[in-house]
């Protein structure tokens, strides 16, 4: 029987243990280092192969390979048990190759960068398939059609940025993280079940009270529409039928908030994708039968809502089945459920407040002439491709190590990894803020500007970006400060910075939007989130101590002059293009050469002025590229 249960040659060296032992009393054959210890010159075991790890919140664990002795495989399986057996008992040897190995804790920077980088390049694809998705759009449907598709889509929108990428994500996280690491795996479980039981429930009310409150809500952030009584009707048909996205949007933020505690961070973020191709199929398939039926094409885009947030949801079900977080939901009271609720309310005016501004923005801009609730909407488009990509993927890898390290208590971890978080923000956010401002009008003509919509919309959108874009680095910073507190479960102070925002936004954007129209606004929107960020940062470190920002500061004027360095190299480029085509193919060489150069161009002199960021960067392409010996 020994015989049988050993690896290859296994038959050969039992029999010549059992020779050499015949008569003497049973010992260990195998030492723990898988050498035989019954004989000096005994044939050493091969170690088994290495178990495939993944780092976890719940830092040290040992992880299980598949152990070929019991009928269960699990390979990559997290395993906290006792480091004696394999993962499937105590009973089985430790050359079983199911047995534990330890997995070290990698360094905050590797795991901060390495979780980024995952959520980055597939929010990246989600961003690139937004930005086809808005040029199918814009060459399709004429001004009135999209102010009126936008303007109903706000609702839905603002509710998915809140709940998708904010507040949820961000109060779900610290709650289930504490339960997993004082309770233990299986009341884990017990609290999804009962978060995806309310969650539904909540959400399903609130979805028929927006239906049926449809033409008040409407009424209340764009009255300018009244004057128009089709549109006004249009724009409350589609905002009725758009509302059951919400139910898709906040279970997917359920999903994504343990799937991020987890550190699952692909799939939440890829999801987004099948939302844009759903619309962009949509729009193609299906805005030409419904034209050519008698009904208005801007339909196909609300079908597309409604399609793509089904696909969201459906595609993090196998991820959450296989890390055993897909139990059936539960309706029922439970304490940490109850807790989330009560942080949910200040953590969405807390994160809320620049969705907010954007909904304020609707308002103020269906005030103005045709085509500014246009204007800004690609406008923002253009900007959250960096937030989304590069900040929002930083402020989503953050949010699990800062849980971990507010539940165990270590202030110095936290502040590591805010500070960290800041300067990998700070390394994204100056040369998008300084890349989007210069080439405004080249970018948004490549993008937009073919079909319905024309020359002067592309100068007008341009005019809107550049000041826009000037509120990147105040978004990063709030993005990332805000979950320092959700971490440490407080949930009053970014309210009150919240609050300090909205009043400075109202107040600039009535005072700036009669002389520079919707520029105005821009500039109202890139004002707000600077100001609170700089509130939270006081308010913070008066609540932990000292939070060792010099470091940051020391890595953000390196940033910047990097900065000025990509300028000198982008605008000779960008200077070849003949913008007032529109996206033909030669402005679009011209641009992505433009881009091309001033990319290279900073990565270059960020790393001859010494910033952390692009060294990092550098080390890991040239570990990537570096020719691995045979």
């Amino acid at each position: 029987m020994f015989a049988m249960d050993v690896p290859r040659h296994g038959l050969f060296i039992g029999k010549r243990i059992f020779l050499a032992n015949r008569g003497a009393p049973r010992r260990g054959l195998w030492r723990t280092d898988h050498t035989v210890t019954d004989r000096p010159d005994a044939r050493v075991r091969p170690p088994p192969r290495p178990a495939r790890t993944r780092p976890d919140v719940l830092g040290p664990v040992e992880t299980a390979a598949a152990c070929p002795r019991c009928p269960a495989r699990t390979r990559g399986v997290q395993w906290t048990g006792p480091a004696t057996g394999c993962r499937h008992g105590p009973n089985h040897p430790r050359t079983c190759p199911g047995s534990p190995r330890l997995v070290s804790v990698r360094p905050v920077a590797s795991s901060l960068a390495r979780g980024a980088g995952v959520v980055g390049g597939a929010t990246l694809v989600s961003r690139l398939t937004g930005m086809v998705r808005d040029m199918v759009i814009a060459a399709w449907f004429d001004r009135m059609a999209t102010d009126v598709f936008f303007t109903a889509f706000t609702i839905p929108n603002v509710l998915r940025r809140l709940l998708g990428e904010g507040s949820l994500t961000s109060v779900l996280v610290p709650v289930y993280t504490e339960v997993r690491v004082q309770q233990g795996e299986a009341p884990a479980k017990r609290f999804v079940a009962a978060a995806l039981g309310t969650g539904l429930a909540a959400l399903l009310g609130v979805t028929v009270l927006g239906v049926l409150l449809s033409p008040w809500i409407v009424m209340a952030y764009a009255w300018g529409f009244q004057s128009e009584p089709g549109k006004f009707s249009l724009c409350v048909a589609l905002t009725r039928m758009m509302w059951p996205y919400l139910v898709f949007v906040g279970l997917c933020a359920i999903a994504m908030g343990v799937l991020n505690a987890h550190r699952r961070f692909f799939w939440p973020a890829f999801s987004q994708t099948l939302f844009n191709l759903s619309m962009i199929g949509a729009t193609i398939l299906a805005a030409g039968w419904l034209e050519s039926h008698g009904v208005h094409p801007i339909w196909s885009l609300a079908i597309g809502v409604l399609v793509g947030g089904a696909l969201q949801f459906a595609s993090q079900v196998v991820p959450l089945r296989r890390i055993d977080r897909l139990p059936r939901p539960r309706l029922e009271r439970h304490p940490e459920v109850t807790k989330v609720a009560k942080l949910l309310g200040p953590s969405v005016i807390g994160l809320g407040i620049y969705q907010l501004d954007i909904l304020l923005s609707r308002l103020f801009a269906s005030l103005l002439p045709e085509g500014s609730v246009t204007y800004l909407y690609y406008c923002m488009r253009l900007v959250e491709l960096p937030q989304a990509v590069f900040v929002m993927a930083i402020a989503a890898a953050a949010l699990p190590d800062l849980s971990l390290a507010s539940a165990k208590g270590e202030t110095d971890v936290l502040k590591r990894t805010y500070v960290r978080s800041l300067t990998m923000s700070s390394f994204v956010s100056v040369p998008s803020v300084v890349g989007l401002a210069v080439l405004a009008v080249p970018v948004v003509a490549v993008l937009f500007q073919r079909g319905a919509f024309t020359g002067e919309m592309t100068g007008h959108t341009a005019d809107a970006l550049i000041w826009i874009a000037l509120g990147i680095p105040g978004v990063a910073g709030v993005r990332n400060t805000s979950p320092v507190f959700y971490a440490l479960q407080d949930t009053k102070t970014p309210v009150k910075m919240s609050a300090l925002s909205l009043v400075l936004y109202v107040g600039l954007c009535l005072a700036l939007m009669g002389p520079w129209k919707h520029v105005g606004l821009a500039a109202a929107i890139a004002a707000a989130p600077t100001v609170q960020f700089l509130a939270q940062v006081v308010f913070l470190r008066r609540k932990i101590g000292a939070l060792g920002l010099r470091a940051a500061l020391d890595q953000l004027w390196r940033h910047l002059a990097a900065a000025w360095v990509m300028v000198g190299a982008c605008l000779p480029v960008a200077s070849l293009g003949r913008w007032s085509d529109g996206g033909s193919l030669h402005n679009t060489l011209v641009l992505a050469a433009a881009l091309l150069a001033g990319g290279a161009a900073y990565a270059t002199a960020a790393w001859i002025f010494g910033a952390e960021d692009a060294r990092a960067l550098l080390h890991g392409l040239r570990r990537r590229f570096r020719r691995r010996p045979a």
